[in-house]
């Protein structure tokens, strides 16, 4: 992984606020950032392609190790007519999507959000597709899905995807 170095520098606040005086919209720092940048692009080409595509490199495994550790967890929810489809990360079990459902219908008046769907603050929208291949991926048991849940308050059905045996109401 990238090796990050911190440099620090040490500078009387008088002369400080005096130099951002002249540097009208950047700050001392945003400026010294800039310095640093041009710099990195008057290292011969060879030598400045290189070090990019192994910093490029490391961040997009670095991306791919926290994608694979990322689970997921997605939703069909139909209230009032409405229906919505979203996924949480990290994913829910079973028992913590039934310990939110039940909080939501047993909370007294006002203490719950109106909707089911504003208990997920984290939640992202995904489309009905996504939601299937989702599901497929949950059946595979293969960890990344830790729970497919439809909840649908007009019918008064809660349903869940079981690895063994599909959807159990």
């Amino acid at each position: 992984m990238a090796q990050q170095e911190e440099i620090v520098l040490w500078i009387d606040r008088r002369w400080k606020d005096a130099i951002e005086k002249h540097l009208r919209d950047d700050t001392l720092r945003e400026h010294l950032e800039n310095v640093l940048d041009e710099l990195c692009n008057q290292l011969p080409e060879q030598e400045y392609k290189r070090i990019s595509a192994e910093i490029y490199a490391e961040d997009a495994a670095r991306r791919a190790e926290e994608e694979a550790a990322r689970t997921y967890a997605a939703y069909h929810v139909t209230e009032r007519g409405q229906e919505w489809y979203f996924k949480t990360s990290p994913g829910e079990e079973l028992l913590i999507a039934c310990k939110k459902l039940r909080g939501y219908v047993t909370a007294e008046k006002g203490t719950a959000p109106d909707l089911f769907i504003k208990m997920f603050a984290d939640g992202r929208p995904i489309t009905a597709e996504e939601y299937n291949a989702l599901t497929v991926v949950r059946m595979e048991n293969t960890g990344k899905v830790r729970g497919v849940f439809d909840v649908n308050f007009d019918k008064r059905e809660f349903s869940a995807v079981h690895i063994m045996d599909g959807w159990r109401t």
